[in-house]
């Protein structure tokens, strides 16, 4: 389940909803996802996406509405495109897991301005090449 916006008044009760009917959630306040080798668009963006061998992940859905706008301007490519938001439920580490196993993906670009379990990132099974950004110093 995507959660595009909610107040964080709701963080329980969304996670409630999603346990009973054994769903996992993206968000709240995500932009998305994109998976353009799927033809999945499931987030507010309306910028075409192209197909690539890049992956992308942020926490910032501005920062993702950005990065997109620029990559289409430049005909970059993705395999997917992932905008995590609170990540209430599905963290980096979940998606950085289902990246590393994924055939389309030949690299992985991190916007991340918050690691909430940095020991667990290590754990992940990484392609060759990711490379990442922090929206902190």
């Amino acid at each position: 389940m995507i959660i595009l916006s909610s107040p964080p008044a709701q963080a329980e009760e969304l996670k409630a909803c999603a346990s009973r009917y054994a769903m996992r959630l993206l968000g709240p306040n995500s932009l998305g996802i994109l998976a353009p080798w799927q033809g999945f668009n499931a987030s507010f963006s309306p910028v075409p996406i192209v197909k690539g061998k890049l992956a992308f992940i942020s926490q910032s859905a501005a920062v993702s509405n950005t990065i997109l706008d620029w990559a289409q301007q430049r005909g970059i490519g993705f395999s997917y495109f992932i905008a995590l938001g609170d990540s209430l439920d599905i963290d980096v580490d979940d998606v950085l897991d289902f990246l590393a196993r994924d055939g389309k993906t030949s690299a992985i670009l991190l916007h991340l301005e918050q690691l909430k379990y940095a020991r667990r990132r290590y754990r992940c099974a990484l392609p060759q090449h990711a490379f990442g950004a922090s929206g902190q110093r």
